[in-house]
């Protein structure tokens, strides 16, 4: 969910550093509105591999499986996560980054705050750019299952847009993911 960017907010080259967090790694749920009801997704995070700390995340659900990079980092205290689009997969087809020349990969973005059993996302509304950035900023269009809005900031400008717009709590939709169990719904 969100507003997707071009950029990135981490771009390898500059003195932000990415973080690790062990407290991310392994099996989620997002819990179902109503408690007692299944979960309406699944969340695989393995711990990174090599010398860029980035976390491998599969997220499936009823539908299909989706294949993310993520990376965490701090901004001026602020700890966010920049989500690349690696792939998506169902029962008839599936696409990965760099296999189709016209699939651009986007970011998904927002904050994140982390506890043992509980992880709470936020990510931009989709209205929010739209309204607060200067047009040259984003890009929105309109498709026929959903409308969608992609940030074309350079990564300095976006961390800047971020960074305001985390003093703005209505510029947020909130997620959460629980570790397996019959009280998730509850702590969510």
């Amino acid at each position: 969910g969100g507003v997707a960017s071009l950029h990135p907010i981490y771009s390898g080259d500059e003195s932000l550093e990415l973080e690790v967090d062990p407290r991310v790694e392994g099996e989620w749920i997002t819990p179902n509105a109503k408690p007692g009801s299944p979960p309406e997704g699944e969340w695989r995070i393995s711990a990174p591999v090599g010398n860029v700390p980035s976390y491998k995340v599969v997220v499936k659900n009823d539908h299909d499986v989706r294949h993310f990079n993520v990376r965490l980092l701090s901004i001026e205290g602020l700890r966010f996560f920049d989500a690349e689009f690696e792939g998506w997969e169902d029962e008839k087809a599936s696409v990965t980054r760099g296999e189709l020349p016209f699939v651009v990969s986007t970011h998904v973005l927002g904050r994140v705050w982390v506890e043992d059993d509980l992880i709470r996302l936020t990510f931009l509304r989709e209205n929010w750019p739209v309204e607060h950035l200067h047009r040259t900023d984003w890009i929105h269009f309109s498709e026929r299952l959903a409308d969608s809005t992609i940030l074309t900031e350079q990564t300095e400008a976006l961390r800047a847009t971020l960074l305001r717009a985390a003093q703005v709590p209505e510029a947020w939709d909130v997620a959460y993911l629980c570790r397996p169990g019959p009280e998730c719904s509850v702590r969510a």
